[in-house]
């Protein structure tokens, strides 16, 4: 249930392109942390292209892999 609501709130905040990338990384992180597979890739590929963060590959590497 406490996935669920954050995934609603997350949504609402994304209002608008500029909205959604100011918060995309640290939702996406939140969700990374709590195991979501699809989140991990994404963070991933967040720090693999520098899109919201300085670009890591070590970081991109770490977060593929789980």
């Amino acid at each position: 249930m406490k996935k669920l609501i954050m995934t609603l709130a997350v949504l609402a905040a994304m209002t608008t392109p500029a909205a959604a990338e100011d918060w995309s990384f640290e939702h996406t992180k939140w969700f990374a942390e709590q195991g979501e597979a699809w989140a991990q890739f994404n963070l991933g590929v967040m720090y693999d292209n520098g899109r919201g963060v300085p670009q890591d590959d070590a970081e991109a590497v770490g977060w593929y892999r789980k």
